[in-house]
């Protein structure tokens, strides 16, 4: 059965045409590539059907089947392919801080001290999978109304929190836990627009020294350094590439020289851009 009146729901202003939040179902070929140079919000992946191959960042490949699940953090660079023909429920998010009105996802920090995060797909568990079934054939059927996208977001994380120990949370949210969910959000979302620190903290509002201190207290670095690990994530990233000629990776990451770029490859990778281009190119031929 399909929807009734598909063109109200298509014409009333709570219809949702906003693909930055909410669900989507998305079904690829066999042998399908994919790639998202930068995403605009949090996204977990629900697999239903087929095998996914995703890799973001600085995380090689990681096989997602079918009846699992993985999260890709606000602003990382994706790219895969699927395996077989494949069907997905892709949940974009950028404000959900609540697991439930009594326990929220900042509350999830506290178990996260004896992780080492590995980028892995977690189970999707059989009452997830049922309420998965049930949004698929409505979403395949075009209901796509504001107001129940928001319950539906609700009603996943209920689940979550009724059905996976906060260990399994944890571990699956790790990439967007913190101390304070709001300010790490920030950051992700203004980092790879901002070439210093003192410019980050002018995007997210902060004076430099509060921003300091509060980043020190988020990420347990300084903001220095885990910029300049980003960066390297990054470039790595575009090195694994033989047709990005080095002139397009300065241009792109705002180093004065090719003298600048070699000094800040040793730096990060311990060698030149060319010999770790070798390298990352060695990795993919032994796969």
């Amino acid at each position: 059965m399909g929807l009734f009146y598909i063109d109200e729901h298509a014409s009333c202003s709570h219809y949702v045409s906003d693909k930055e939040h909410g669900f989507l179902l998305r079904e690829f070929e066999q042998e399908t590539s994919l790639e998202i140079e930068r995403t605009s919000s949090n996204v977990i992946l629900f697999v239903i059907k087929g095998e996914l191959e995703i890799a973001y960042n600085e995380f090689s490949k990681r096989r997602v089947k079918a009846h699992q699940m993985i999260i890709l953090p606000k602003s990382c660079h994706v790219y895969g392919t699927a395996f077989d023909n494949t069907k997905v429920v892709v949940f974009k998010f950028t404000e959900i801080t609540h697991l439930c009105t009594k326990y929220s996802l900042q509350n999830l920090a506290s178990h996260t001290q004896n992780i080492t995060y590995k980028f892995r797909a977690q189970t999707i568990k059989k009452p997830v999978r049922k309420f998965l079934e049930l949004l698929s054939h409505c979403l395949a059927d075009g209901l796509n109304c504001k107001y129940y996208h928001e319950l539906k977001a609700d009603e996943v994380m209920i689940l979550y929190r009724a059905y996976y120990t906060k260990e399994e949370l944890a571990e699956f949210f790790y990439p967007i836990l913190g101390l304070s969910i709001d300010f790490r959000s920030l950051v992700l979302s203004n980092y790879r627009d901002a070439r210093t620190v003192e410019e980050l903290a002018q995007k997210t509002g902060y004076s430099v020294s509060r921003f300091k201190r509060k980043f020190n207290e988020e990420f347990d670095e300084s903001a220095y350094q885990w910029m300049q690990k980003q960066k390297a994530k990054h470039i790595k990233y575009k090195l694994s590439f033989e047709t990005i000629d080095f002139a397009t990776i300065i241009d792109e990451f705002g180093f004065s020289s090719p003298a600048h770029f070699s000094r800040f490859c040793k730096t990060q990778f311990g060698t030149t851009p060319s010999d770790y281009r070798k390298q990352l190119q060695e990795e993919v031929d032994k796969l």
